[in-house]
This record gives structure tokens, C-alpha cells and sequence, in this order.
């Protein structure tokens, strides 16, 4: 099964031939046990991501406690992670495109891994804004590129499946396991830790683990093959298809290596670098949009429905610790859609899911905005955590589909970017000040303004369901 892409006089086919001579490889190749560890090994990196993202929150009493800081304070640590990790994604999106994706998504393990050691041994306020920075950094190219990796090494029949997973560990797992480690640390075993006085740093600082998961990421996570294209490194783009055709995450000198690609090494194809300015080309542009308000929409209500979700119980009657209980079984809902999720996006269009949803999420959202009842607010607010969680995953997936090969990467980075500015920074300020004036009906009446904006960008996005990237 060999393929030379070399035309006459020397000339390298295009990309886009090459790259369909790839995705017909992968799917020849077809799912193999190794890319379900691939996938564990990238969904785990996401999975710290999502408890660094939410510990801070946890760990805000104890450094009030510490340092007397008042509430704004301790909301421009979280400001501040988000800008960074908007920031980062842009970033780390175009050196991706360039140096490749296995590269830069270890550095940003290891990067956040050191943010947290930093937040943990900060010896006051100041030190600890600028390591939640440091952690940021290396939170936002980690979320972007881990979506990115798996796509780009996934046949196509199954990567729906596998994105949907990333998103179901992200939205669903994350959040509980955030909770979990707080109420551990900060609990049972705070004494065994130095206290409580200090069992903020430990609960901080414990997320210095994920650089060991980034050491067998180096070690057994493939390189993306179009990466490889791109850089002309066909030696080893041949030695890694051939090893995951054998079901091989690491080399092994008894397999004969295939020549899928009989090329001249060192001679990528001919396309164009990546550029910020390549999103708004004529031909890309109405995607990048499509991404952005998607992205923005999603991010926001989902940001917003939950951070507001304890205060709009209390304000219904509920106590504060009956709020905090109740808020918990409404994820609940949010990590079961988050399962349902992953089958939607193995099995169906990705636009019929955004239209759905949109739909049954703008129901929803106006009800909790009117409703007088305490208990329809939580029936509600519980369906409405599980269908954004359900369009969380077809989202994932969607979004690196919607661009080509050659700045995959980098579009998926900036309007992840977008989304977090807009969506995750600005969209609870907003409704803040929107909750302060109105109360609950204005809080959820944004909300169904974004998922307004959700449907209006599935409208106007391709489908891309069960097609191969470079089709795309």
C-alpha cells in the first residue's frame, strides 16, 4: 500500500490530495485499542484542566482567611485564568500549526503543572494572581489542542465519538471530580495536610501531578500525521501509522514499516502557513463567524447558568446549603447529558443536535426566568444542564471540523479565544449587573439570547457529520 506524492518534475501533489490519500489510510487502518489510549491519555490532561479551572474557587476561603482580600479580589483570580487561557489559545493554536501538536500540548501540562506548584507556595496575593496567569497560560493551549489531536488521529466513523468523550470528561466528569478532590482535601483530611489554614495551598498545589501524565504523553502519544505532512517527515509519518495498524503506541524493531507515503523526506506539501488572516479568506470566513458565535454562545450559558445557579435557588427559597446540595444534583444532570452527548455525536448530524437542543434549551431558559416555583426551577434547571451538556458534545466534535487541515489548529485556538473573553469573562459580569437590576428573569433571559445565537450559528455552519476532515 504505497503512495508516491510526487508528480512530474519533482512537484509535490496538493494538500488536499495527500491528505485524502491520509484520511483513506486512517480509515483502512480503522480503530485499534491504542487509539482508545491515546484518547484516556489526552481526555486525562483534560480533566485536570477543567479541576485546575474550578479549584481556585474552592480554595477562595482559605486565602480570604489568609490574607483578608475581599470578594473582587478573589473574582480577578478567576478574571485572570480565563483572560490567559484566551490568550494561550490563540497562541499555542499557531505554534501547534507550525511545530506540531504533540510538542506544544506537553509544554502546556507541564506549564500549568508549574502554575500550580507556583499558586501553592505564593506568599501573598500578588504572587498567587500572577501564578493563576501562569496557569492559564498553559490551561488554554491544552483545551484547545487536546480536541485537536484526537480529531486529526481518529477514522472518521469514530471520531464523533471520541471528541463527544473529550466533552463528556470536560463538562461532566470535570466538575464532579473538581468538587470531589475539594471536599477531600479541604474535609477529611485537612489535618493530615498542615490544617485548614493550609489545606488551600495542598488543594492548589496537587495539581503539579499532571506533569507525570505529561511524561507518557511523550511517550506514547503519536504525533498528528497531518502535522507530519506538513513538515515533510514522512520516515516517521510511515513508522506511525504502521505502529498503530499493528495496535503499537511505541516503536518496535520486529514490524516492517509500511510506505504509505513513498516521499521525499524533508518535502512537505505545497499549502500555504497558517495566519490569523487565512480565517477571514473569503472562502474560510463564514465558518470562522459560525465557530465564533457558537463557541461565545455555548461557553456563556453554560458559565453563566452554573455560577448564578446557587444564588437564583437561595433567592427561591431555599437555604444556602440546601442551594449548594441542590446545585450538585443539577450537574448531575449536566454529566448525564454529557454521556448522551457522545452518542449524539457518534450517531447524528451535527446541526440536527444544535437545532434540538437550541430549541428545548431556549424553552427551558424562559421558564426559569418566569417561573414562581421553587421545585420547576430545579426540574428545569436539571434539564437544562443536561441539554447544554448534550450539545456540549456535538459542539466539541463540530468545532475542528469546521476547518481545514492546514490551520486547523489555529482556528479552533482563536475562536476558543473568542469564546472565553466573551462568553466565559464577560457573559457573568453581564449578568451580574443584569440579576442586580431585574433578578433571575434577566439572568435567564440571557441565557436564551445565547442559545438564540447557538441556533442562528448552527444555521448558518456546514454539516460535516460522517465526512472526512479534508473534505471539509
Amino acid at each position: 500500500m504505497s503512495h508516491n506524492n510526487e508528480l512530474v518534475g519533482g512537484k509535490p501533489d496538493t494538500a488536499d490530495a495527500v491528505y485524502t490519500r491520509l484520511s483513506e489510510v486512517v480509515d483502512e487502518i480503522g480503530i485499534k485499542s491504542v487509539h482508545y489510549k491515546i484518547l484516556g491519555l489526552i481526555a486525562l490532561g483534560g480533566l485536570f484542566n477543567i479541576i485546575e479551572q474550578y479549584n481556585i474557587g474552592f480554595a477562595a476561603p482559605g486565602i480570604v482567611a489568609e490574607w483578608g482580600i475581599s470578594t473582587s479580589q478573589v473574582g480577578l483570580l478567576s478574571t485572570a485564568t480565563f483572560l490567559a487561557m484566551a490568550l494561550s489559545s490563540l497562541v499555542c493554536g499557531r505554534l501547534a500549526d507550525r511545530y506540531g501538536r504533540k510538542l506544544i500540548f506537553t509544554a502546556n501540562i507541564l506549564v500549568y503543572s508549574a502554575g500550580a506548584l507556583f499558586c501553592a507556595l505564593a506568599p501573598s496575593y500578588e504572587w498567587l494572581l500572577i501564578a493563576r496567569v501562569v496557569v492559564g497560560v498553559g490551561l488554554g493551549g491544552e483545551m484547545a489542542l487536546g480536541y485537536t489531536v484526537v480529531a486529526e488521529l481518529m477514522p472518521t466513523k469514530r471520531r464523533g465519538a471520541a471528541t463527544g468523550a473529550m466533552s463528556l470528561t470536560h463538562g461532566g466528569v470535570g466538575i464532579f471530580a473538581a468538587a470531589g478532590l475539594a471536599a477531600l482535601i479541604l474535609g477529611p483530611i485537612a489535618g493530615a495536610v498542615g490544617g485548614e489554614a493550609d489545606a488551600w495551598r495542598i488543594l492548589l498545589g496537587v495539581m503539579v501531578v499532571p506533569a507525570l501524565l505529561a511524561v507518557f504523553v511523550r511517550m506514547y502519544v503519536p504525533e498528528s500525521p497531518r502535522y507530519l505532512i506538513r513538515a515533510g517527515k514522512f520516515a516517521q509519518l510511515n513508522r506511525t501509522l504502521t505502529f498503530i495498524s499493528h495496535n503499537r503506541l511505541r516503536a518496535d524493531e520486529s514490524i516492517a514499516v509500511v510506505g504509505y507515503f513513498d516521499s521525499v523526506e524533508g518535502k512537505g506539501v505545497l499549502e500555504e502557513k497558517s495566519s490569523v488572516a487565512q480565517l477571514f479568506h473569503r472562502s474560510i470566513r463564514r465558518r470562522t463567524f459560525v465557530s465564533w458565535a457558537l463557541v461565545t454562545s455555548l461557553f456563556g450559558a453554560v458559565t453563566v447558568s452554573t455560577i448564578f445557579m446557587p444564588t437564583v435557588l437561595t433567592s427561591l427559597g431555599f437555604d444556602p446549603g440546601a442551594s449548594a446540595g441542590l446545585s450538585t444534583l443539577i450537574n448531575l444532570g449536566g454529566l448525564l447529558g454529557g454521556v448522551l452527548g457522545v452518542i449524539c455525536a457518534h450517531r447524528l448530524p451535527r446541526r440536527t443536535v444544535g437545532f434540538v437542543c437550541t430549541g428545548v434549551n431556549i424553552g427551558l431558559a424562559l421558564a426559569l426566568a418566569w417561573t414562581g416555583s421553587a421545585w420547576t426551577a430545579l426540574v428545569c434547571a436539571f434539564l437544562l444542564a443536561f441539554s447544554l451538556q448534550v450539545l456540549s458534545g456535538t459542539f466539541w466534535t463540530y468545532l475542528p471540523e469546521l476547518y481545514p487541515t492546514r490551520i486547523r489548529a489555529l482556528g479552533s485556538g482563536t475562536a476558543i479565544t473568542v469564546g472565553l473573553v466573551v462568553g466565559s469573562a464577560l457573559g457573568p459580569v453581564i449578568s451580574g449587573y443584569v440579576y442586580d437590576g431585574v433578578g433571575k428573569a434577566g439572568t435567564f433571559g440571557l441565557i436564551a439570547i445565547l442559545c438564540v445565537l447557538f441556533g442562528l450559528g448552527a444555521a448558518a455552519g456546514p454539516e460535516t457529520y460522517n465526512r472526512r476532515l479534508v473534505e471539509q
